[in-house]
This record gives C-alpha cells, structure tokens and sequence, in this order.
C-alpha cells in the first residue's frame, strides 16, 4: 500500500513538472522568444515534442488518470494542457507561414495575422464540442475565453492590419462564428429549464374531478 507521504510527495512532484513545463515552455524557451531554429518540415517538427505531446499527456492527467487527485491536481493539468496546446497552435501557424525561424522579429503577413484569427476560432470551438461532450463546464468556459480572444483581436487588431479581402474574411468568419456559439448556448440554456418545467408541472393545470357519495 501507498503511504500518505510517498502520495503527498508524488503530488508535489507534479506540481512542480507543471510549473518547469509552463516556465520554459511557454516563456523561457519559446522559439517566439528566443528565435531558435525549429525545423523546415511543416508538422513533424520539434514542436509536435515540446507544445503538443506535452499538452496530450497534462490532459490525460486531468481526465483518464485523474482518480485519486485533488481537484486542485486535475484543475493544474487541465489548464497547462489548454495553453500548451493553444501555444502549439499558435506557432504550428507561423511555421507555416517562417518554415524554422518563428521569432516576433520576423514580418507578419495578412494571411499570417488572418490564420492566428482561425485558428484560435477553431480552437475555442473544438474545445466547446469537447466540454458539451463530456459535460466539463470548466472547458466550455475555456472555449469561451478563446472565442472573445479571437474576437478581441479582430476588433483591435485586424482591423487596422490586415488589408482588403483578409479584414472582410476576418469579421465575415468572425460574425459567422459568434452567432453559431451564441444559438449553441442559447440551446445549451435552454435545456435545464426544459428539464425543470417537464420535473415539475405548472399548478394551474386542472385537478382531476373528485367522487362523490
């Protein structure tokens, strides 16, 4: 049997890969930061092992081995695993785009600045399928903060950077997108009430004749 302090222990160990994953991966070692050569292939690249299979294992932290964790546990693991794989998106993109030097000296094209805006909208929505299928509220409000960054820089950024028919694809997608969240959710809430009114009919609804002698 597991003693209390080896499990305190591998906890705290844990926390504390979480916490080097997140200081060098997302900042220290950022090839955004640091301009360090990632490859010329476009998806089989250093990236795939330092953003997304992290991001893959921390989420299975947080979901298929999270028996026994502490809330706090599984709540670490699933945030780390968003933002690695946010970060990973991000930059796949400007790979894409620099083929190997990704740092932010580098231009930044219409249709750079036009994909970080898709992508992130395609991610906001992958992860509300991914929260309404698992019925994870923490997730659909993750894919929420997504879906409002995306719109953020639509609003504040792409409008006065992109040119011509990259701002016009930018709020058409952008339009398309938030209207098709906003009648998810609208179903979404709807449902409990469904669900209440069905549980517990109105009172007005006629009683049943009572017998008399």
């Amino acid at each position: 049997l597991r003693s209390p302090l080896i499990s305190k222990c591998i906890i705290g160990l844990g926390f504390l890969s979480f916490a080097i994953i997140a200081l060098l991966n997302l900042t220290a070692l950022n090839p955004l930061f640091t301009d360090e050569f990632v490859g010329e292939s476009a998806f089989l690249n250093p990236l795939l092992l330092a953003y997304l299979l992290p991001a893959i294992l921390t989420g299975l932290l947080a979901t298929r081995f999270a028996e026994g964790k502490s809330d706090i546990y599984r709540q670490a693991a699933g945030i780390l695993s968003v933002l690695l794989s946010f970060c990973w998106i991000s930059l796949q993109v400007r790979q894409l785009f620099h083929h190997g030097y990704l740092g932010y000296d580098q231009e930044w094209s219409s249709a750079e600045l036009y994909s970080y805006s898709a992508a992130w909208l395609t991610f906001g929505i992958g992860l509300l399928a991914y929260g309404i299928w698992r019925q994870v509220h923490q997730i659909r409000i993750a894919s929420g903060v997504f879906v409002a960054l995306a719109a953020a820089k639509a609003f504040l950024f792409d409008m006065s950077s992109l040119d011509g028919i990259w701002r016009a694809m930018s709020f058409i997608g952008l339009g398309i997108v938030l209207v098709s969240v906003g009648l998810l959710y609208q179903r979404l809430l709807s449902r409990p009430n469904q669900t209440t009114e069905q549980s517990n009919p109105s009172s007005d609804a006629p009683s049943p004749p009572q017998e008399t002698d």
